[in-house]
């Protein structure tokens, strides 16, 4: 096991040698909004915003292999989608667009495809034209919602292929009807379609004024499970029949408390921020003081790498549109915002459905291909692709161990250290992990900032160390600030990190709780295999229910099922082995569910649960061709997938490449 937790995989893919991270243009991250928008996609603004390295490679790529589903609706909008009149002929008649496309004999077919023929797969022929693709996934989920396309590339062509849809089987397993299920498809990944043909409707009502209460729901669940972080849905009385009203969900409102009740009340702005090789807080310190704003009057829905090009929302309060539009028009070196937008609610952290990555891993051989000679560059080449296309299959089919990474805990562990400091209320301790140098590094900068930490470590002298402190180093130079204040004292030390936004100073406990998360998981792992335990939980609309051992007799539930707690002062333990794994690590560190209670701080970590399995979607990979790759070692993998949010790419190249 390696020193933040991660032991274990779950597949068993063939070892791949790569480099992550080469450059930070190799890691490029695009957050998604709760309503599905993809920050610097839609916005065209931001195709001036790409690097240059990442196109390049882009272009050059003429090897792939991909596997997507029409079903997300992100991905749709990503596309040059056809003009609303295009849209409205499609509507009109649908079957004659589908056959213009696809010809007559491929449309016989699809007519032909039985509700039940699960092993059947229909090839729709090549479509490289992505207006024409788009098309056709929306025309087929719209008039046949029962089948699901999807996107194969290969190296010269990209081709749809269509088979029966699991997801519209289980519906009609759990008791919808099959026009309930079709029109639930449709609203969900049509709505293009679904709203030029209901104008005159907010949402989508199912008729179950004959179903139980029990059998209702069961339909909710359902909803809930597959489509949660889209739509929501409640039973309402209409026209004197009992519905399921579903309806997109809004973004959520944060509740005001009587002391921020002035600044909910003014406008706030969304942004989208661009930033590339550089830490959040540094960005969030540089726009407040652009905008002449505190810290604190600026919020995001979650932390992304220092080392990579990342794109995200960021709501600002306390400031108009105006004079953000003067900062947008402003040059920055590697940050920029965009497109501002009034709303009415800040971000909250959590507020994303995930995160789209484009990613490029380089130096790509494996034991096999390391063993051929330079003169079998196309035989290595490809057995490379063979074992990579392998991999990914697996990855997509099974999914991956849903592990922190690495960069949730810092150098050494030392945000997951600084955490439990703070837990046990010892904040003389986290500020000296947090000012304590780490070994001499090869950056200058680096360098730098060590000597100014061991100046503190020597001295104590906050005012000292604060004058050799680079100025990106915003989060040591606010609690240097602080001590220079109130002293290096236990006292001093608290209020040291108070003068941290709240959301940094929750995220050092939040990387303890998460180190013990990967420790659990490992050693259950290890102990008892892939296996559903009695007294596990599973998430049903919004719930955590107890497997029992019917429910494992039955096989009602798999281990993606399965949810484990992030400990809190309010989080239930699995009844079984697992529970006694938790207790003995958090014994260890003199730790029990009082200790999340951190009034000084200001916060309450009541924990929550997190899926063993996670799976991406969406997930392409391309080995492109370059005329200068002499060496097979310079040989480069792409990737692009979605992840929902708070899961690692990291860990889903750790378990594709199974290196690590």
């Amino acid at each position: 096991m390696n020193n933040f937790g991660v032991g274990c995989f779950l597949s068993k893919n063939l070892l791949i040698y790569g480099k992550v991270k080469t450059k930070s243009s190799d890691f490029e991250v695009h957050e998604i909004n709760l309503e599905g928008n993809i920050a610097g996609v839609q916005d065209s603004d931001h195709k001036q915003m790409k690097i240059t390295e990442t196109t390049e490679n882009k272009n050059c790529a003429n090897n792939a292999t991909c596997v997507k589903s029409n079903s997300d609706v992100s991905e749709r909008k990503q596309c040059s989608e056809p003009s609303v009149e295009c849209w409205g002929n499609i509507l009109k008649d649908g079957m004659k667009s589908l056959s213009d496309v696809i010809g007559d004999d491929n449309l016989k077919l699809l007519t032909q495809m039985g509700k039940r023929s699960m092993d059947k797969t229909l090839d729709l022929g090549i479509f490289n034209d992505k207006v024409k693709r788009t098309i056709i996934h929306q025309c087929i989920r719209y008039n046949f919602p029962f089948l699901i396309t999807h996107t194969v590339k290969s190296e010269n062509e990209t081709k749809l292929t269509c088979c029966v849809d699991a997801v519209y089987q289980k519906m009609i397993e759990v008791g919808f009807t099959e026009t309930m299920a079709s029109d639930l498809i449709k609203f969900v990944n049509c709505r293009s379609l679904w709203c030029l043909e209901n104008l005159d409707k907010a949402g989508l009502n199912i008729d179950v004024h004959t179903f139980t209460r029990e059998k209702r729901k069961a339909l909710h669940h359902f909803i809930n499970k597959h489509y949660g972080k889209l739509i929501e849905s409640k039973t309402i009385l209409f026209n004197h029949r009992t519905v399921i009203s579903i309806r997109f969900k809004e973004r959520k409102y944060s509740q005001c408390t009587n002391e921020r009740k002035r600044k909910c009340n003014e406008d706030i702005v969304i942004v989208t921020l661009f930033k590339n090789n550089i830490e959040l807080l540094t960005v969030l310190q540089k726009l407040a003081t652009q905008l002449g704003v505190q810290l604190s009057n600026i919020k995001y829905a979650g932390i992304k790498d220092k080392k990579a090009v990342t794109y995200q929302f960021v709501s600002i309060a306390g400031v108009t549109k105006q004079v953000i539009q003067d900062v947008i028009k402003e040059q920055f070196d590697n940050w920029h915002i965009c497109h501002p937008k009034v709303t009415s609610s800040h971000l909250q952290l959590g507020d994303l459905q995930g995160n789209r990555f484009k990613i490029v891993i380089r130096n790509l051989i494996t034991e096999t291909t390391s063993q051929s000679s330079n003169g079998e560059y196309q035989t290595q080449r490809q057995a490379l692709y063979s074992i990579i296309n392998q991999s990914v299959m697996n990855v997509i089919s099974e999914g991956f161990i849903n592990y922190f990474g690495e960069q949730r805990f810092g150098y050494d562990q030392t945000a997951a250290r600084i955490g439990l400091a703070l837990l046990r209320e010892n904040y003389m301790q986290a500020v000296d992990l947090l000012l304590s140098p780490k070994p001499s590094s090869e950056s200058e900068e680096d360098n730098v900032v060590e000597a100014s930490k061991r100046c503190f470590v020597d001295t104590h002298n906050a005012k000292e160390t604060l004058r050799t402190m680079p100025t990106y180093k915003t989060r040591e130079r606010l609690v240097l600030q602080a001590l220079n204040r109130y002293s290096y004292s236990d006292e001093g030390c608290l209020k040291a990190f108070l003068n941290i936004p709240y959301a940094m100073r929750l995220f050092f406990v939040h990387s303890y709780c998460s180190l013990i998360w990967n420790k659990v998981i490992t050693e259950r792992i290890l102990k008892h295999g892939f296996k559903i335990l009695p007294g596990d939980f599973v998430n049903k609309d919004g719930n955590n229910v107890k497997i029992n051992a019917d429910d494992i007799y039955l096989k009602r539930y798999t281990i993606s099922d399965v949810v484990l707690p992030l400990p809190g002062s309010s989080i239930a333990f699995p009844e079984n082995a697992t529970n006694d794994i938790y207790h003995n690590l958090l014994s260890i560190d003199r730790i029990d569910k009082t200790s999340f209670k951190l009034k000084k701080l200001g916060f309450n970590v009541q924990g929550s649960y997190r899926n063993i399995i996670v799976k991406p979607s969406n997930l392409t990979w391309e080995l492109p061709h370059s005329s200068s790759m002499e060496d097979k070692s310079e040989v480069g993998l792409l990737l692009e997938f979605d992840l929902p949010s708070s899961s690692y790419a990291t860990m889903m190249i750790r378990e594709l490449m199974h290196n690590g």
